[in-house]
Order: C-alpha cells, then structure tokens, then sequence
C-alpha cells in the first residue's frame, strides 16, 4: 500500500498493463519486430495501393542466420563474387616454412632480446620483442642443430647448416611467429 493510500484512506486500484486493454478492446497487438522490418506500403494520390517494396535487410536476423552455417558455406557465398573482381589476388599467401626461413636468412631481425634465464643445458629463456613478430614475455627457446642457412638474430652473424643455434621451442598446434629465427649457440654461452 502506498502512502497515498494510507493517507486518504482508499486503497490505489491496480493499474491495467497497455496490452491488457488492447486484448479487451479487440486491437490487434504490435510488436517491435513487425513494425521495424515490415513490407513498406505507400498510397499515391490517385488512391490505391502500390506493390510492396522489398523488406528492409535485418542485420541482426542475417547474423543469427549465420551461426548455424558452417564457415565453408559462408565463405562460398560471399567468395565467389569477391574472387572474380580480383579480391583474392590483393590476399598475401600463406607462407611455407621453408618459405619463411629463407626470408629470415635474408634479412636480420631488428628484434629486442633478453637473455632471462636458463633452465638446463639445452633450453634458456628468452624475452622477445618485435613489431613484426611481436611480443613473446619468456619465451622457451631450445638449443638444436642449424638445418638451413641464415642469420643470427642476436648478432647478425652468418649461420651455416650444422652450426649449434638456439631457437624457439613450439609444439604443431601454436607456431610462433618468430619459429624462422634463430641465435647461434656460442654468441649466448659468451653472454653468460
């Protein structure tokens, strides 16, 4: 009971909700949906009715409509025009990673390292940050065998096949981005 109820001495009648009363008087009830998105019907001047103009585009029912479809579906829908303009072609390719190992032997990195600690003879820690690559806070580094040519991305220095390096440790299901780099073994044994 409100306090203007108990001070007048009557007791406030309930409130009928809005579309109680629309129910009770036989209107037909509107929906948020039906009116936003229904067929748009105009009347010209001469009287009559025109022919509908197409429904607005509901972004919202087009998303949902999406989540249920598998990425392949989808990308054959909005691919197939995109690729005939020439699309597909502005898209650089994903690179193999011999591909990115010979880009890495030619060119040195303009990486920061930190050396931060070692964990045994064959892994250290390292600290790596580039603005290619980007940023690796401890990153596992395992010591191993040189199987291509390169470039020490400590010091610069030219790594052969066969050099002891020390790269970074990665498992088939997350590659990092700096997986190509590698530092010759002896540069980081002076170091300490």
């Amino acid at each position: 009971m409100s306090r203007i109820g108990t001070a007048t001495g009557t007791t406030p009648e309930p409130r009928p909700r809005a579309h109680a009363n629309r129910r009770a008087n036989g209107e037909p009830e509107l929906r948020r949906k039906e009116t936003l998105y229904a067929d748009l019907r105009s009347e010209p001047a001469g009287g009559g009715i025109t022919p509908a103009a197409p429904a607005l585009h509901d972004p919202w029912t087009a998303t949902i409509s999406r989540l249920g479809k598998s990425p392949a579906q989808d990308s054959k829908l909005a691919s197939s025009d995109k690729c005939d303009k020439g699309a597909c072609a502005a898209r650089p390719a994903r690179r193999s990673p011999t591909a990115e190992r010979a880009q890495a032997a030619s060119q040195h990195s303009d990486a920061v390292i930190t050396f931060v600690e070692r964990f045994g003879a064959k892994s250290i820690s390292i600290t790596w940050r580039d603005s290619t690559a980007g940023r690796y806070t401890e990153q596992l580094w395992v010591r191993r065998i040189a199987r291509s040519r390169g470039v020490c991305a400590l010091t610069g220095a030219s790594i052969v096949r066969g050099d002891a390096v020390y790269g970074p440790f990665s498992r088939p299901s997350s590659r990092p981005r700096n997986m190509s780099q590698m530092i010759l073994a002896e540069q980081l044994d002076d170091l300490e």
